[in-house]
């Protein structure tokens, strides 16, 4: 939120979001097997994870 009329609530909100989406494990995860694939299959990772909970 780049909007210079947001709300504090808004700002305080996006900050939390923001820290919180750096802690998921999907985030984590990503970070460490993105590390073992090459840039060009990086994507698939994002794939499996969503395919395994879909089959979930």
């Amino acid at each position: 939120m780049s909007d210079s009329h947001s709300t504090f609530i808004e700002r305080f909100w996006e900050v939390i979001f923001q820290f919180l989406a750096k802690l998921s494990v999907f985030s984590v995860v990503r970070k460490v097997v993105n590390r073992f694939l090459p840039k060009r299959h990086q994507h698939l990772f994002v794939e499996c994870w969503a395919l395994g909970h879909l089959l979930l």
